[in-house]
């Protein structure tokens, strides 16, 4: 069991101290093996120059300065230098001088030598230490980018293309010679700046009442989506359809680095939706999702959430508390996880107490009840029986691994989560990185499915977008048949420090839910969640309303006998045009329809019910090939 305090440290032999596979790879990293660190391992410290920031993209040479602790480096020890082999830094190596990503390394202090030896795959280099040992104090310099044996020596090894705060320089030390790597304390770090501002975003509340004022969340992001910190200028808003008020130009200074909220009022019930666009012409418009507003509220209100968030915890980017950031004030998501790897990522979160203890200060301070609701999570991360995130209700939580004994399997993992206290979610069930194995279920911890991420969708085999490498029996439809109820989410599983807004340059789908919960608070998001009235997109913002007999999405009607009438409605409202709407009864396609259109309401009288009771959900594809899918409703039938 391995929660916070736990001393437990596990290794790769013979390597450096790493699960270090890219996120999206089908191979699954290798099982490390435990050891007891030597008192040496781990030891000394480390700076980097130049540490200023530099921007996303561009080339540099980076010296990395190394002093050895006080208990020194025997000889057959040594130094490893880890660069981050997420998001395009250039790999290190050491055969080419002079070439990208070339590194070299020298000793000052002693007589011993340096034998290096680079890993492109897992972008890291050793120094082992030879013909004498490192006494205290004595110094290893890494020279990354190293051009000196070029002819332009212009600078030519690349840092990554998503912009964050700390990304690090990993320094691991094997002090003992046993061939096992340890992260010293602190390691050196720079800043990723933003490229030059790119386009706009707004979003807004999905429903709202007349008279109330409401906030809409403009950014300025450059063309990796980065929050553009930097821009300063004009913008303008227009609503396209009457309903709001608002300012018509909003001025972005240095202080708002790059992100604004503007107070709009509602004037008259209907579907409003907001253009922003630069009068200079130097930014890409966007007009943003509709907002459906009312005389009245609901019951249940439409918040977003994205419960699946990578961070540079583990192989994502960002520090946890920018991510959060970018959730609330660029994406304006209602509902944010952070599930960062429990074993998988330069460091394993198993292991290092302090980033769970990070990750949980994290989520409780970003948490404001009515505005944003974050949600303490991370990834079971298991190459056997598929990955699971899991959400926790309350503001902490046990990491429970799935290198854990206790926790290695899923029916150990419920067992082991506190009854009530937590919910597992299976996601890209259907192919790679790895399927869902569906053999194993608990209908009170997994109430919910992630049926789409940036990995695409796992509906089936042959559906549209599916995940790459589909596997028959491994989609939800398969979950679904075997009897399990399970409600829908889109998840982002995003690594690029922008929740709630996909990947665009990885995969053409991304994740996000819809939920309708009484109010933005941690305690109604939840009870939401445990009632699967849910939804997945797979981006799109569209308001989506399916009743079956006035039962919400993701509910059981209860029917008097089979001949007994059922009314399925839906309604629905888009940023840009439904091309076709699906019903999906028993896992087969019962009803398509044409819509064309941004929205529409119509209501499906089943005339062919099964003797047994069924099951039906919708799917909505627009046309821009994003889809839509409600949570399925169950009828049950008196036997």
């Amino acid at each position: 069991m391995s929660k916070p305090g736990s001393a437990r440290r596990l290794v790769i032999a013979g390597a450096i101290l790493l699960m270090a596979l890219p996120a999206c790879s089908s191979k699954s990293p290798p099982e490390p093996k435990p050891y007891e660190a030597s008192p040496s391992d781990g030891g000394g410290s480390a700076t980097v120059t130049p540490d200023d920031p530099v921007r996303i993209g561009e080339t540099g040479t980076w010296r990395i300065d190394y002093e050895v602790g006080p208990l020194g480096i025997a000889e057959g020890g040594g130094i490893a230098l880890h660069i981050s082999p997420y998001w395009g830094w250039t790999a290190p190596q050491t055969q080419s001088p002079g070439a990208a990503g070339y590194v070299s390394a020298v000793v000052d202090g002693s007589a011993a030598s340096l034998e290096l030896t680079a890993n492109r795959q897992l972008h890291w280099v050793s120094a082992v230490v030879t013909g004498d040992r490192l006494p205290p104090g004595s110094r290893v310099s890494f020279v990354y980018g190293d051009v000196t044996s070029a002819e332009t020596r212009a600078p030519n090894t690349r840092v990554d293309r998503f912009a964050e705060s700390d990304e690090e320089f990993w320094i691991k030390v094997d002090g003992d010679g046993d061939g096992y790597y340890t992260s010293i304390a602190t390691q050196p770090t720079i800043d990723i700046l933003p490229g030059p501002a790119r386009r706009l975003l707004v979003f807004g509340p999905s429903m709202a009442r007349v008279g109330d004022t409401i906030e809409l969340a403009v950014s300025v992001v450059d063309g990796q989506i980065n929050r553009a910190t930097d821009y300063t200028g004009t913008v303008l808003l227009q609503s396209l359809e009457a309903g709001l008020e608002h300012p018509e130009t909003i001025e972005f200074t240095a202080a708002d680095r790059g992100a604004k909220t503007v107070r709009a009022r509602v004037v008259t019930p209907g579907v409003a939706r907001v253009l922003v666009t630069d009068p200079q012409d130097r930014l890409a418009l966007s007009v943003s999702n509709p907002v459906v507003a009312m005389d009245a509220l609901p019951q249940y209100r439409l918040f977003w959430a994205d419960l699946q968030i990578h961070t540079g915890q583990s192989d994502g980017t960002g520090t946890p508390e920018e991510v959060y950031r970018y959730a609330r004030e660029v994406a304006r998501l209602d509902v944010a996880a952070l599930t960062d790897h429990d074993a998988h990522g330069i460091v394993a979160i198993d292991e290092t107490p302090a980033i769970w203890e990070r990750l949980t200060a994290a989520t409780r301070n970003a948490h404001e009840p009515g505005r944003f609701v974050t949600l303490l999570g991370y990834e079971w991360t298991s190459w056997t029986f598929g990955h699971k995130h899991i959400l926790y209700r309350d503001d902490t939580g046990p990491l429970w691994s799935h290198r854990d004994e206790e926790s290695k399997t899923p029916d150990g993992l419920w067992k082991a989560l506190p009854a009530g206290r937590a919910m597992t979610i299976s996601h890209h069930t259907l192919g790679e990185p790895v399927v869902v194995d569906w053999d194993y279920h608990d209908p009170e911890v997994e109430r919910l499915v992630e049926i789409c991420s940036i990995h695409g969708n796992s509906e089936g085999v042959g559906q549209p977008m599916a995940v790459r490498g589909a596997k028959e029996g491994h989609g939800v439809r398969d979950a679904l048949a075997r009897g399990y109820r399970l409600g829908f989410v889109g998840s982002g599983d995003t690594h690029n420090g922008h929740p709630g807004l996909g990947d665009p340059t990885s995969a053409p789908t991304g994740g996000i839910a819809g939920i309708y919960a009484t109010d933005l608070t941690r305690e109604a998001i939840w009870d939401a969640l445990y009632h699967r009235r849910t939804y997945a997109s797979t981006g799109p913002r569209v308001v989506l309303d399916v009743t079956l007999n006035e039962t919400m999405m993701g509910g059981v009607v209860t029917l008097g006998s089979v001949d007994t009438e059922r009314t399925l409605s839906i309604e629905a409202h888009a940023p840009f045009k439904i091309r076709t709407l699906d019903i999906i009864k028993n896992e087969r396609l019962y009803v398509s329809t044409a819509i064309d259109d941004l929205r529409f309401a119509l209501a499906f009288d089943d005339p062919e019910p099964a003797a047994d009771g069924d099951r039906y959900y919708v799917r909505l594809r627009l046309q821009n090939d994003q889809m839509v899918f409600s949570s399925p409703i169950w009828v049950e039938l008196p036997e």
